[in-house]
């Protein structure tokens, strides 16, 4: 065998063999290309604790507007002290608090992929358990805590959070 046959051969042999190596190797190479913003695909959804981090993330805001609803009622109807009128003004300011965290909740609910059947009731009743509250323009209404159109909004509310606060407890196996 000639000595440039055996070089060819030698040579092919070697670029063989590296191509065969690299089978089900990782590549070693950069890519150059950016990747581009992943779609969601229609099959896509979002687990449960996506979902429940949400509603756990404001429950403490919702729970605690709930809690105090009877105590805002009596300094509103009944206070005469400086704390009464303080406690009222907490009240109007939590008002917008819970108007805007279900207004941000529904649109972080939404943003998300669709719900896995597991949870899309679930879902779905937050939604429409919230959106009542999203709908309640305390902003303008509470500028003054004392006016008529705050305590209009804040008798809204309260109507309105026992069924947020029921929905929270229908999530509480998801919101460990």
């Amino acid at each position: 065998m000639s000595m440039v046959r055996t070089k060819k051969l030698v040579a092919l042999a070697i670029g063989a063999g590296l191509a065969l190596s690299a089978c089900g190797s990782p590549s070693t190479q950069t890519s150059t290309t950016t990747p581009s913003s992943p779609t969601p695909s229609p099959q896509q959804t979002a687990t449960p604790a996506q979902f429940a981090s949400i509603l756990s993330e404001n429950q403490k805001v919702w729970r605690d507007y709930n809690a105090n609803i009877v105590a805002c009622g009596i300094a509103r109807v009944l206070g005469k002290s400086t704390s009464d009128q303080i406690k009222v003004m907490t009240c109007g300011m939590t008002v917008v608090t819970v108007t805007l965290t279900a207004k941000n909740a529904i649109r972080d609910i939404v943003a998300l992929p669709k719900p896995s059947p597991e949870v899309k009731k679930l879902v779905d009743r937050a939604i429409t358990d919230l959106t009542p509250l999203s709908n309640v323009d305390a902003v303008a209404a509470c500028k003054d805590a004392n006016s008529e159109a705050c305590d209009e909004k804040e008798t809204l509310v309260n109507g309105q959070i026992r069924d947020v606060v029921s929905m929270l407890d229908a999530w509480a196996p998801y919101m460990r």
